[in-house]
């Protein structure tokens, strides 16, 4: 399955989970590939710290818990590459979370296309000649701990001084959860909203200004239930 696909490249999954138990170093993999029929292009592989605000945007920062290997690679046209990714952070209780982002690279016919090359690793490593990008979530968890995530959120409905009708998500729990469906009314109205991290809380328009019940699938891992949103 092609989880991610941005013009001449793409990635094989949509998230990656890395088990944290203590004494298990699981290394996970990761293929890029490249869809162009007659150009070679370059990746480079970087991993970052991951949040979210209440409105979905993301907040990435600096981290060295997340190994990816190698670094960067050439994939001839119509062809694979495969990255490993470890854990290497500290021991943990609950979740961390994590992107990597992929860089595609076009490097200048004149510049050798040999990734040992010097002149090439300064073009890579300088971003001036960084194309497209996608980005993938690591969820990294101690899977010998258990967790009641999908029983630990609540989501209140409120109008805002806009005058759109909101759903506040809070998740209490240790896990992310997947708001899997929406029901309104119900009828089931939309698909997966997206997740909500440990600990966080996200807020969800409404595409509908006049309701009577508002229920949320909420998932995590094998457990769903459905939420009742209250009223604000």
């Amino acid at each position: 399955m092609i989880a991610q696909q941005c013009c001449a490249f793409g990635v094989d999954k949509l998230k990656l989970d890395l088990d944290a138990s203590k004494g298990f170093k699981k290394v996970e993999q990761i293929t890029i590939f490249n869809d162009t029929s007659d150009e070679e292009i370059f990746v480079t592989a970087k991993s970052f710290s991951w949040a979210m605000d209440v409105k979905n945007a993301l907040l990435l920062g600096p981290t060295s818990d997340i190994e990816i290997f190698p670094s960067m690679q050439k994939i001839p046209a119509r062809g694979t590459a495969t990255f490993k990714v470890r854990y290497s952070g500290a021991e943990l209780k609950g979740e961390k979370t994590y992107r990597l982002r992929f860089d595609q690279i076009s490097v200048p016919k004149a510049l050798s296309t040999d990734p040992s090359d010097t002149s090439l690793k300064s073009v890579v490593e300088g971003k001036s000649v960084v194309g497209m990008a996608i980005t993938v979530p690591v969820y990294v968890v101690d899977f010998s701990q258990k967790s009641d995530a999908a029983e630990k959120v609540s989501a209140m409905m409120k109008s805002e001084a806009s005058g759109e009708l909101t759903v506040h998500v809070d998740n209490v729990g240790d896990r992310h959860v997947e708001i899997a469906a929406v029901r309104i009314d119900g009828v089931t109205q939309k698909s997966s909203l997206g997740v909500v991290l440990a600990k966080s809380t996200r807020i969800f328009p409404l595409s509908t200004a006049k309701v009577k019940k508002v229920e949320l699938n909420v998932t995590c891992g094998d457990s769903s239930q459905w939420v009742v949103v209250s009223k604000g």
